[in-house]
């Protein structure tokens, strides 16, 4: 107990005015509470957490990033990328585009 000499000399103030009786009852009534501080590898843990997410994310979306690379690259030069409900009913106005060679359309 950290403050276990206070307590003493509580006890013992109370028995001083009970007149040298001994005690029944003490109450105390504690109006402070420890709280635990911070360390500093706390800190470097939710670091290394925000970048491994931040990582898994990032890769996680590499596949898309290419894609879409590859997809406006594709709509750039003007070759069909998406197949549209007109063009496959077979009422494409104009001339038919040939279709992108990518891995995903």
């Amino acid at each position: 107990m950290e403050s276990g000499d206070e307590l003493y000399d509580v006890v013992v103030d109370a028995e001083a005015q009970q007149g040298g009786e001994s005690i029944r009852f003490v109450t105390i009534v504690p109006y402070g509470r420890w709280y635990p501080s911070g360390h500093y590898s706390s800190i470097v843990i939710w670091a290394l957490a925000l970048f491994t997410l931040w990582i898994a994310s990032y890769e996680s979306a590499n596949e898309y990033r290419s894609s879409w690379k590859k997809i406006s690259k594709a709509v750039g030069d003007g070759v069909l990328v998406f197949q549209t409900s007109a063009a496959t009913n077979g009422s494409a106005t104009g001339a038919r585009r040939e279709r992108a060679q990518t891995e995903d359309t």
